[in-house]
């Protein structure tokens, strides 16, 4: 299982090279945990392996768990069997295809290793419970590959004198190694009607197992003879990731040794940048992998003995498993076996198990006609010879109730089992109590006929009575056998054996039989506790919804039109707020530089705009004072003598007409304090926003959805940068007043005409500062800026949204500029009237 863009499952061997890039999301050989608890040493070698995964104890069982990264830590961890669950439904799946459309599979037959106690059998059955699937038998993985290995073979009949065959089945697979000794032979049974028939019997006589020496353990090897030549630190084996790849590489590294003698692998960037190149030859290979070469012949060895048999005895050695091909594996054996030609490979040593269980389920199914393979196997709970599905019987002396508990006996070496003593596994897994009878023997009272009754009943006693001798009392005699024959009639079977059992045989005058009595009895199943139908009911509905939000390839082939859409639009909106997530976190500082240059931009505005009006009202004021002042220093006219002469000249001249005097007035201020309260608000709403929400969106992870957005920003924005323009827009829009006078005043003719120099050029009102920052100031001569500047301070602030707005405006100001330069003065003619 691992996570990319979304979460999803993968049970292929592409977890393998998955596991180099999501080490925490891939799990590799959960078969080892199974059923074990988590404080357990094989649990931990084997956690110890992989350090990215995050496993846990499971709070219901006390087993194995793991927490993932793709899924929030509120989530309940998921436990092996329900990781195995999902992966026994993927090969249902592929089965399915594979069989054909329409197909189903419900029922299976799963291949289990021999040592696997009660606790193992019990977690593979729950998983396939949680898989919606019915496990129909569990078959150990040496009797599969036997089941496979008979199939297209006749062995000699027992019952024509002829001698069975004896095979080994040598099974070296990834996590563990197994010795399997089978026994091959045909018997001829009776057939319907007076026919008779062949079949042939494939019997389990032992197993030898090593727990622990596999593929894997191998691969550990190379893992760290690959980590001691790279660094002597162990730092480098807590770098999950890089572990991880050594894995994979490990693995090809050996299965190349099986076929060369030398072979190397190179990594760039192992670790901290650094580049590493390993070598390895299949001898130091072999060397560094002695003392487990030395562990095969204790697994064989132990089969031997549980089946009573020899080397010698054996037919031959079946490979099986993967590791099985490594070259010192298959010396070992020969060393073993003593002659090479007993080693065969004469079955599929990667399938040949699957086969066997696919034959067995075949067999157990009425759909189908298979050949007639009888299998027997050992029953470890009873003893180690004694045989699977075997019924024995078990007498008890016990007059009482009691209790009775049946145990499985598991070797403390292999150090599965907690605690110091053998017998601490306590359950009834697999020994099925089919009934409980008492039965004794019960000796056999004449009960009295009718006849005798009434005799009784009236005193005459039985017609084989005795005479009564002298000094009898026939009242006491007639009382006395009255009461035991009412105590006999009326007694219950437990009560006749009981005073059957209290008189010795010797003094039984009557004839005995056996009586047979059920007992009632209820079972209890002992050892780990059970998984609650509740949790069992959760599980399934999050098996079920993490197998919806895989998108099956296969089945969308045949699909329809609707069918695609709706899938289309589930993955989407799966992966729609990722993607979404991912442009938030990449364009999001860039809108946040913006948004804080803007509300800078407003600040200094503001504080222009601010002094402005200050300065302009201090102006008016002055103004004011000085006018008042002029008012009431201006002194009085006197009449001044008139030159009657002078005036005769003057007539000839022409007539000229002066305009009165204008009042001097200063302009009314561009801006009032209250044009600022809504800017001024604006910019404080932002501000305080911005400072409110920023710290939230940094304190979220990189899965969680965002509160600040760039949209949002974008916004906050542009409502600032529209307050400020409409600001300007203000100052722009103030009608123009010319600076030509309104009416033209005649010169006389002789009148000297004066050229005055233009006065100095004002100071800019407007700047443009670093990064292109920018702020109104007052000129010198405390003007604002001119139409000129505030157009070219507006094009430098025109974006995408208000070059509409900007256009318009400057055509507008280009259109009254042009107005003002071709004003008629007063007075003047047009061109074509002159």
């Amino acid at each position: 299982m691992y996570r990319a863009d979304h979460t999803q499952s993968v049970h292929t061997d592409q977890m393998q090279y998955l596991a180099a890039r999501f080490p925490g999301d891939v799990y590799p050989n959960l078969k080892t945990l199974l059923g074990l608890p988590a404080d357990n040493t094989v649990v931990k070698e084997w956690s110890s392996r992989h350090p990215a995964l995050q496993l846990v104890t499971d709070k219901t069982r006390g087993t194995a768990a793991f927490r993932s990264g793709a899924f929030v830590e509120s989530e309940e961890p998921w436990t092996v069997e329900e990781i195995l669950a999902m992966e026994l439904q993927s090969i249902q799946k592929n089965a399915e295809a594979l069989a054909g459309k329409g197909s189903r599979v419900r029922d299976l037959v799963i291949t289990v290793p021999p040592f696997y106690t009660i606790e193992e059998k019990r977690a593979v059955q729950l998983a396939a419970e949680l898989a919606g699937l019915r496990v129909l038998e569990l078959v150990s993985d040496g009797l599969a590959v036997g089941l496979n290995y008979a199939t297209s073979r006749t062995f000699p009949s027992i019952s024509e004198g002829a001698k069975p065959e004896y095979h080994m089945v040598f099974d070296m697979g990834a996590g563990s190694t197994k010795a399997t000794v089978l026994k091959f032979q045909g018997r001829t049974v009776k057939d319907v009607g007076k026919f008779n028939k062949t079949i042939q019997e494939v019997q389990v006589l032992g197993s030898g197992w090593d727990r622990t020496l596999g593929g894997d353990a191998l691969n550990a090897i190379i893992v760290d003879d690959m980590i001691a030549q790279f660094v002597e630190s162990p730092k480098a084996q807590k770098v999950s990731a890089t572990v991880e790849g050594l894995w994979k590489e490990a693995e090809r590294l050996r299965q190349v040794l099986s076929a060369n003698t030398n072979t190397q692998a190179s990594f760039e960037g192992l670790y901290e940048d650094v580049d590493f190149r390993y070598k390895i030859s299949r001898a130091d290979f072999e060397k560094k992998s002695e003392t487990y070469a030395a562990r095969v012949k204790v697994a064989i060895q132990n089969a031997l003995d549980m089946a009573e048999l020899t080397v010698k005895d054996l037919d031959s050695v079946i490979l099986h498993g993967g590791a099985s091909r490594t070259p010192f594996v298959q010396k070992a054996l020969e060393k073993i076996v003593g002659k090479a030609d007993k080693i065969r490979t004469n079955v599929n040593s990667d399938e040949a198990a699957v086969f066997g269980a696919g034959f067995r389920g075949a067999g157990l199914s009425p759909s189908f006609r298979v050949k007639e393979i009888e299998l027997t196997r050992r029953r470890r709970s009873q003893g180690p010879t004694s045989f699977l599905g075997s019924e024995k019987q078990i007498l008890f002396q016990n007059r009482k109730e009691f209790s009775i508990e049946f145990y499985q006996d598991v070797p403390a070496s292999e150090n599965v089992i907690p605690g110091p003593t053998e017998k601490e596994v306590q359950n009834d897994g697999e020994v099925k109590i089919g009934k409980l009878l008492v039965d004794c023997e019960v000796e056999d009272i004449e009960k009295p006929g009718v006849v005798d009754s009434m005799k009784n009943m009236f005193g005459f006693g039985k017609k084989d009575q005795a005479p009564l001798e002298d000094g009898e009392s026939t009242t006491e005699t007639t009382s006395t056998e009255t009461s035991s024959s009412t105590a006999t009639s009326s007694s219950s079977p437990q009560q006749r054996a009981e005073r059957s059992l209290r008189r010795p045989k010797s003094q039984r005058s009557q004839p005995s039989t056996f009586e047979v009595i059920p007992i009632k009895f209820k079972s209890e199943i002992k050892g780990r506790l059970e998984v609650p139908t509740k949790e069992v009911l959760r599980i399934k509905e999050r098996i079920s919804a993490f197998a919806d939000s895989d998108l099956d390839l296969w089945e969308g082939r045949e699909a329809t039109r609707e069918e695609l859409k709706a899938k289309l639009k589930e993955m989407t909106d799966i992966v729609a707020p990722i993607q979404n997530r991912k442009e938030e976190a990449a364009g999001l500082p860039a809108a946040l530089e913006e948004l804080n240059k803007i509300i800078g931009d407003a600040k200094i505005f503001i504080k222009s705009i601010t002094e402005q009006i200050a300065n302009d009202t201090k102006a008016h004021e002055e103004f004011s004072a000085s006018k008042s002042r002029a008012k009431t220093e201006t002194p009085t006219a006197t009449p001044s003598p008139v030159d009657e002469s002078a005036g005769l000249e003057e007539d000839k001249a022409t007539e000229t007409t002066s305009a009165p005097p204008e009042e001097e007035t200063l302009d009314p201020p561009t801006y009032k304090i209250e044009d600022l309260e809504t800017t001024q608000k604006l910019h404080d709403e932002v501000s305080a926003w911005l400072a409110d929400i920023l710290p939230k969106q940094q304190a979220l992870s990189a899965a969680s959805d965002p509160i600040l957005t760039i949209k949002e920003v974008q916004e906050q924005g542009k409502k600032l940068s529209e307050a400020q323009v409409e600001l300007l827009m203000k100052s722009m829009k103030r009608p123009f007043k010319s600076s030509r006078p309104t009416k033209k005043v005649s010169k006389p003719k002789n009148a000297k005409k004066t050229k005055t120099d233009s006065a100095d050029k004002a100071d800019p009102t407007i700047n443009f500062g670093k990064e292109g920052e920018n702020f109104i100031q007052l000129g010198k001569d405390g003007q604002m800026p001119t139409e000129e500047e505030l157009l070219a301070f507006l094009e430098k602030q025109s974006t995408s949204e208000n070059a509409e707005e900007f256009a318009k405006l400057k055509e507008e100001l280009e259109a009254k500029q042009a107005g003002k330069d071709t004003e008629p003065i007063e007075g003047e003619k047009p061109h074509d009237e002159l």
